[in-house]
């Protein structure tokens, strides 16, 4: 049962155990993504495009391995790259707290290899997902890069957090982003709509200790 809570919303997957009875999935890392049907707007079915150009012009592997946590409670990942798939299948799946979890404590502060890009990419395949969850998941994939000078993210970062901070009284407790972290995107962000530029102009009225700010 744990096994299955475990795998649930994971796609073609296999089971490996050692001899001391570690356990590992094998999860395929093809290039997905959601369809659209008419009549059921939150379905969660999957397409894997085997025959992906830029999948096999990127991929070493054709699969990533996620060992087992002792516990079965949570995969562990061994790279970036694995951590970043498995937070979009997640995504897709609209797991949105486990793909918020796995991108919890995810960054680099050096350029994305190929691998890396091309998984982070495929994020711009979740964008028709406007659940108020899923606006703070990719809000806190723009967290992984924040450290990057030259990333180009699947989105635009300034309409992103705006659909976040319009729908924020709606999304998770659990999945909010800190002020701090708010703060943080909202300076990466290139332009500004009315709503971010006034988030932006309190958050850092805020960090500086004023107890008023005025709005333009």
């Amino acid at each position: 049962l744990a096994m299955d809570n475990l795998l649930n919303g994971l796609h073609q997957t296999l089971i490996l155990e050692n001899g001391s009875r570690e356990l590992q999935v094998l999860v395929a890392n093809h290039d997905v993504i959601r369809p659209t049907f008419k009549g059921d707007p939150f379905t969660t079915s999957l397409l894997f495009n085997r025959s992906s150009f830029g999948w096999q012009e990127v991929m070493d592997n054709p699969y990533y391995l996620y060992p087992v946590h002792t516990t079965l409670s949570f995969l562990q990942s061994k790279s970036l790259a694995a951590t970043l798939y498995l937070a979009l299948v997640r995504l897709m799946s609209r797991q949105y707290k486990d793909a918020f979890n796995q991108l919890e404590g995810c960054w680099t502060d050096t350029p994305l290899l190929a691998e890396e890009q091309w998984v982070f990419n495929q994020f711009a395949g979740t964008l028709d997902d406007g659940h108020p969850d899923a606006h703070a998941v990719r809000c806190k994939l723009a967290l992984c890069t924040a450290f990057l000078e030259d990333v180009t993210l699947p989105f635009e970062l300034h309409l992103e957090l705006d659909s976040y901070l319009a729908k924020k009284h709606h999304v998770t407790l659990d999945l909010r982003l800190l002020e701090e972290e708010e703060l943080r995107l909202l300076r990466l962000c290139k332009s500004a709509t009315p709503r971010v530029r006034a988030r932006l102009e309190f958050l850092s009225a805020s960090a500086r200790g004023q107890n008023s700010v005025t709005l333009r």
